[in-house]
């Protein structure tokens, strides 16, 4: 098991590859740059994570199923961000 950190964008919606027994610890902007760390057992198979991010206020999709990480405040902006269960 190791502690792995990702880069992240300030986008919606994007996808990470990381191994499929990690569980996500933190995410925080690191020297201007978003950043999720994670403990992985690197030895488990890779699979894609998907990670979405909204604006308070945003309206959910009907079939969200999603599970909460994190919610950050950038300036005027506030990021709560998820990682889908699907």
């Amino acid at each position: 098991m190791r502690i792995l950190k990702y880069g992240l964008h300030y986008i919606d919606d994007q996808i990470i590859e990381m191994p499929l027994k990690s569980e996500i610890l933190d995410i925080q902007d690191q020297a201007g740059k978003l950043v999720l760390w994670a403990l992985c057992d690197e030895k488990s198979e890779l699979v894609e994570v998907q990670i979405r991010a909204f604006f308070t206020g945003e309206e959910l999709p009907a079939d969200f199923d999603h599970t909460y990480l994190k919610t950050m405040q950038i300036g005027m902006l506030v990021f709560h961000f998820f990682m889908s269960n699907k």
